[in-house]
């Protein structure tokens, strides 16, 4: 209130209000220090009261079978109803496995015994070139084995049936699609055979054999695909059924390979190649076939399934009261009760 009136007094009372000013901001200055001092110290406190990780044992690396799975286990018979659970799959399964190997095994017979050493040499490099192959196109049979069985467990009717022809059809073209980018592959064998060996003679009987591995793998995508398409529905006793004659087939043919050979005939990896690509080829119509087969199959089994239209669909509130859940064409009330008696289970009326 009083207010300073010389300019000595006004002087003096700058003076203090900057010494003030001063020592309020020197203050917080040493405030601020000792809450920063504060936090570190707590902070070290903490971290000195928190248990250090150090493992006290080290990890282990037995597997998730570790103390469920015993020595004695391996020998002993499982249970009845686990073997009933197994034993219709074990004998297609087997059959189809067994089918398989018998083909190849009488193909190394006849080449290993029959043939010279030029064309045992082409049939090993023709051979590993085909092992690296083939399991592309297996791969679309074990993709169809996961997904069709969700499609042919599901209830019968029109959806299901529909489901499964156009997941069949999309594993063929599929299959039709790999077939083209293997033959692609294989059309480079005669470029590639040079990095394998020198020797002219096995050379020229390697590229005789890559018109029948053009043919063979042109067929493969899709005979992988289909075939996994039939285990997805469990058609395995048409499988196994198949790949037993052909334990029988594939060796009798090839075994009249080297009988010609045993008795003076000139014969060759052509001709083993060409048995093989006859067998190709009888699994590549036979499978077309079943498969056909099953889908009119499943379309009968739909047909006796009444559909239902999501523009008529008719629910049964009552024994004798009928109430529709969308338009429908002007239909009576007698009219729909005639409906009902026909049909014992559902009623659909055409929208």
């Amino acid at each position: 209130k009083n207010t300073p009136t010389s300019v000595y007094e006004r002087d003096n009372v700058k003076k203090a209000l900057k010494n003030l000013q001063m020592s309020i901001i020197s203050k917080k200055k040493r405030l601020d220090r000792k809450l920063n001092s504060g936090k570190v110290k707590n902070n070290i406190a903490m971290n000195d009261a928190q248990p250090k990780n150090t493992p006290s044992t080290p990890p282990s690396v037995r597997g998730f079978l570790s103390g469920h799975l015993s020595k004695r286990d391996l020998f002993r018979l499982p249970a009845l109803s686990d073997a009933k659970d197994f034993g219709r799959y074990f004998i297609p399964v087997t059959t189809t496995q067994v089918g398989r190997v018998s083909s190849y095994l009488a193909m190394a017979h006849v080449v290993s015994t029959s043939i010279g050493t030029a064309a045992m040499a082409a049939q090993q490099i023709i051979i590993s070139i085909f092992y690296c192959l083939t399991p592309v196109a297996d791969s679309l049979g074990l993709t169809a084995q996961s997904f069709v069985p969700g499609l042919a467990g599901a209830k019968k009717g029109h959806e299901r049936s529909k489901a499964l022809k156009r997941a069949s059809m999309n594993f063929v073209k599929s299959g039709a699609l790999f077939g083209v980018a293997l033959m692609a592959v294989v059309g480079l064998i005669p470029l590639m055979t040079r990095f394998f060996t020198s020797d002219l003679s096995v050379l020229a009987s390697i590229n005789q054999i890559v018109p029948y591995l053009l043919g063979f793998f042109a067929m493969h995508g899709v005979i992988c695909s289909v075939e996994g398409v039939l285990i997805g529905q469990k058609d395995l006793s048409f499988l196994s059924q198949a790949y037993a004659s052909f334990f029988f087939g594939v060796p009798y043919f090839m075994l009249k390979i080297k009988k010609r050979a045993m008795a003076g005939v000139t014969v060759g990896l052509p001709s083993v190649w060409g048995v093989f690509l006859m067998y190709q080829a009888v699994r590549f119509g036979g499978w077309l076939v079943r498969l056909a087969m099953l889908t009119r199959k499943t379309n009968r089994e739909s047909a006796d399934v009444p559909s239902l239209f999501n523009r008529a669909e008719v629910r049964i509130i009552d024994e004798s009261v009928l109430r529709p859940l969308s338009e429908v064409d002007d239909q009576s009330v007698s009219e729909q009760k005639r409906f009902k008696n026909d049909s014992d289970e559902l009623v659909t009326v055409g929208a």
